[in-house]
Formats: structure tokens, C-alpha cells, sequence
């Protein structure tokens, strides 16, 4: 029987805590809880609580509470939940957790997703796309990889894409990150997908799309999209995307929303082309510490940010620099 979370969704692999082990650019991932949580100083000897990398499952109650007994008590539980939970499910599993904590819960940014049960979206290309996966192919082969040290050439590639768009830290892992997701033994119900681009005339790695799975299902949820730039010039983004869903189309693809820094909007009207359905992430702040946040609060004042007690200027700042 694979686990199941609140909301009735199978777990995922970044619930996992394998997976969690790997968030260390984040702060101090923790385990052992039954909850994604990595641990955040915050002011004058307070810490508070953020969950996984890109998004989650929802926490189930007990974990909450588990959380509240932790020594000292984190200000708060923040964290994305996975977009592929019913409207319905994500309403009344929320009431559960309101019924017990202070809570906020805001809808995010749109994820796109390709669901087996819609029309195939390679079935809408347009004739310019499928000039241009014709040119691709004749330029690149594509294959669904097992993960491994030859792949780490993404943490390169992503600091290049960190630094070009200004993408903020907290939405960029860093290289030890994709060294410990490589090296990471993740529970048997998880699988990774390394689908990978290379160059017909030396085999080198040109991209790589990375997906983990949800257990118990043909759920698949995208990880890092990731390819060097001369291969961009040569269409290998469009090879990528539409080979991915031919290797694992056969279930639910989820392929997130617009990446944060310039050109976010279009990122996002591009993968637009190779998917058929959307639902929005959302974002949830749970108070841990009420006694504790008054005061924090009564210091920092209140932001349109979650927690609502970090400032956003600060959060942000390198998006400046």
C-alpha cells in the first residue's frame, strides 16, 4: 500500500525524507517528523519552518502538532502544496488543520500539467513547431536515463540560469543539492526520470529534464528542466519537452508554472505548447508559536508575504544584486 497524505494524494518524492536531505541551501532539513520540514533561523534567537523544494503534499495534523512540540517551538510552517489536489479535497482538508491552528492559504501561480485522460497536445502543434522538432531531431537523440554523476553537469547549468535570471535562492538549488539528489537513495515507492538530450555527433549531454514520481501512481512531477545554451539555438528545449511526454505521457505530467526573474511569463507560453490542463499551486502559513509571533509580529509588522513576518524586500533582495 503506498502512503497516503492528507488530501488523499500519494506521496511524492519530495515528502520524502531522503529527498529532504538534499534542501540544505534552504537551512536545516529535519526528519523523522512525517512532515517535509527544514528548519530557518529567523531574528533574535527565533527559527521557524519552510517545507520541500518545488512543492509538497499537504501536512496532515499530527505532523502539524508534532512540529509544535519541537524545543525551541518554530514560529510557523510554511509551504507550496502540490497543484494536482482537488479543489474540493484541498478545502476540506484545510478546514481540519484551521479547525486546530491559525492558517493562512493563498492560490499561487498557475502549474501546467498533461493529463492522459485530454487531447494529446502534440495533436494541437503548430506547423512551426514540428518544423522545428524535425530540425532538433536531426541534431539530437533523446532517452530516458537513470540519474547519475554524468548529470551533475545541471548544477552548472544552473547557476549559469540563477544568475541570468536573477532567480531568487530559494528557488534555485544550489550544487550540493544535485550532488546529494544523485547520490541519494530515495524510498523503493519513488523513481526518478532523467530524460536526456544529447548531440548525435559526440553524445554529450545538450539538456536534461528531470522528473520524480508520486507513489502508487503514473504521476510524474517535474524537478529541473535544464539545457546548455547552444542547444537552445538548435530547438533542443522543444525535442526535450516532447519526448518527455512520449516517455512518460502515459500518466499525469505535472511541469510547474513561470520560473521567477525576467522572461518568467515567456517560459511559461512556451511549455504551454506541450500540455493540456492547469491548476493552480497554493501556498500555506500555519502558526506554530502564537504567543511567540505577537510579539515577532508587534517588531517586523505584517507583509503581503507568507510568513507574513518576513519582510519581502529582504526575501528578494538578490534579485537585485
Amino acid at each position: 500500500m503506498s502512503k497516503r497524505y492528507q488530501g488523499g494524494g500519494s506521496a511524492l518524492a519530495f515528502d520524502a525524507d531522503a529527498y529532504g536531505a538534499t534542501l540544505s541551501w534552504l537551512g536545516h532539513p529535519l526528519r523523522d517528523l512525517g512532515i517535509a520540514a527544514v528548519c530557518r533561523p529567523f531574528g533574535d534567537g527565533h527559527c521557524d519552518l519552510r517545507g520541500s523544494w518545488p512543492y509538497q503534499s499537504l501536512p496532515g495534523l499530527e505532523g502539524l502538532l508534532r512540529l509544535q512540540k519541537l524545543c525551541p517551538t518554530p514560529l510557523s510552517y510554511t509551504a507550496v502544496i502540490r497543484p494536482d489536489i482537488g479543489a474540493e479535497v484541498l478545502a476540506s482538508s484545510l478546514k481540519s488543520i484551521d479547525d486546530r491552528f491559525a492558517m493562512t492559504c493563498k492560490p499561487l501561480k498557475p502549474h501546467l500539467a498533461h493529463l492522459p485522460d485530454r487531447r494529446a497536445a502534440c495533436e494541437t502543434y503548430s506547423s512551426r513547431t514540428r518544423n522545428r522538432l524535425a530540425q532538433a531531431n536531426e541534431i539530437f537523440t533523446v532517452a530516458r536515463e537513470a540519474l547519475g554523476t554524468c548529470h551533475m553537469i545541471m548544477a552548472d547549468w544552473q547557476k549559469r540560469l540563477k544568475a541570468l535570471r536573477g532567480i531568487p535562492d530559494q528557488s534555485s538549488p544550489d550544487a550540493a543539492h544535485f550532488k546529494c539528489l544523485i547520490a541519494a537513495q530515495l524510498p523503493n515507492e519513488f523513481e526518478t526520470a532523467a530524460v536526456t538530450l544529447r548531440w548525435r555527433t559526440s553524445g554529450e549531454i545538450a539538456g536534461i529534464f528531470l522528473f520524480v514520481s508520486s507513489s502508487g501512481s503514473a504521476s510524474w512531477h517535474a524537478h529541473s528542466f535544464l539545457v546548455a545554451p547552444e542547444a537552445i539555438d538548435q530547438f533542443g528545449s522543444y525535442l526535450l519537452f516532447d519526448a518527455a511526454l512520449g516517455i512518460l505521457g502515459a500518466g499525469e505530467m505535472w511541469f510547474g508554472g513561470a520560473p521567477a526573474g525576467p522572461n518568467g511569463e515567456g517560459v511559461f507560453r512556451f511549455k504551454q505548447r506541450f500540455t493540456n490542463a492547469f491548476r493552480s499551486a497554493h501556498i500555506i502559513s500555519i502558526d506554530l508559536d502564537p504567543k511567540a509571533l505577537t510579539e515577532v509580529r508587534a517588531q517586523s509588522g505584517r507583509f503581503a508575504w507568507l510568513p507574513d513576518y518576513h519582510n519581502p524586500e529582504l526575501a528578494m533582495a538578490n534579485l537585485r544584486s
